[in-house]
């Protein structure tokens, strides 16, 4: 008995199948659905992938059939074979698209930072002073206050063994302390609690405004915050990094609590 084969309507043969973006099916089958055509009638016919190849893009692929002699709509198994060839071009146009963004970008000069060295305070002697009379030299910044507990003793030990570290070379640099709580930290008392962590540390005060001003410029956080076991009653919430600027101001690193002391020590040197 001879076989029978199932044969499909000839306005279904197609000459050429074309494939289109639909839903992901999982596993290989056809669903046929007829569609009108103004050219010719046409037959849509589904192929289920076996595995999602790249889901975000492709969901499902469909072979439309054209009205067409001399080939069998079975051909459309074999499409999948190019589904694979189509991603990695795809993948390999948008991997050149990046690749050109990346040179493109590196010939780019590099922003400046938006952390700068300005303003305009009182030092512990009661003079006057802006970043002005600290140009030429290299600065290392911190921003911090008297009464504070427990940071900012630990980090201007840190700055003062940087300092005991430069040897002779800490004369090449200024370590200055801002305030952040010019309420109570006035110049003489700032002056007397800096001088016991290194003689070389610079404390500067002012209004509540030159302050906000100063603390903008480096991009400082600090807030006043209520504390009932405060002999002021209040205590403040600030960051807690050490700026290294060059001699023009400008911003070159900074340090946290957890930068390593010869960290600090090699990057400072760089700019002596």
């Amino acid at each position: 008995m001879a076989k029978s084969s199932r044969r499909l309507p000839r306005s279904a043969r197609a000459r050429a199948p074309v494939a289109i973006a639909m839903a992901w099916p999982k596993s290989i089958t056809q669903r046929k659905a007829t569609t009108a055509s103004v050219m010719a009638p046409r037959e849509i016919y589904c192929i289920k992938l076996e595995r999602p190849m790249v889901a975000s893009c492709f969901q499902q692929t469909c072979a439309i059939v054209t009205s067409g002699q001399g080939n069998s709509p079975l051909q459309v198994k074999y499409m999948k074979r190019f589904i694979p060839l189509i991603i990695l071009i795809i993948l390999a146009a948008a991997g050149g698209a990046f690749v050109y963004w990346l040179g493109d970008r590196s010939g780019q000069e590099p922003q400046e930072a938006l952390i700068r060295a300005e303003f305009s305070l009182v030092n512990t002697s009661g003079k006057d002073v802006t970043q002005a009379d600290f140009a030429g030299k290299p600065m290392l910044v911190f921003f911090g206050f008297t009464y504070c507990p427990d940071v900012c003793p630990t980090e201007l030990m840190r700055l003062g063994g940087l300092l005991d570290d430069l040897g002779d070379d800490a004369e090449k640099l200024h370590a200055i302390m801002i305030t952040i709580d010019p309420e109570r930290d006035q110049p003489e008392d700032m002056k007397k609690y800096l001088s016991a962590f290194h003689p070389g540390i610079v404390g500067l005060t002012g209004t509540a405004e030159q302050i906000r001003q100063a603390a903008s410029a480096f991009r400082v956080y600090y807030a006043r915050v209520d504390d009932p076991d405060s002999a002021a009653s209040y205590t403040m919430d600030h960051s807690a990094l050490i700026y290294l600027m060059d001699e023009d101001g400008r911003y070159v690193s900074h340090f946290s609590p957890d930068t390593k002391p010869e960290v600090m020590l090699q990057r400072t040197k760089k700019l002596l």
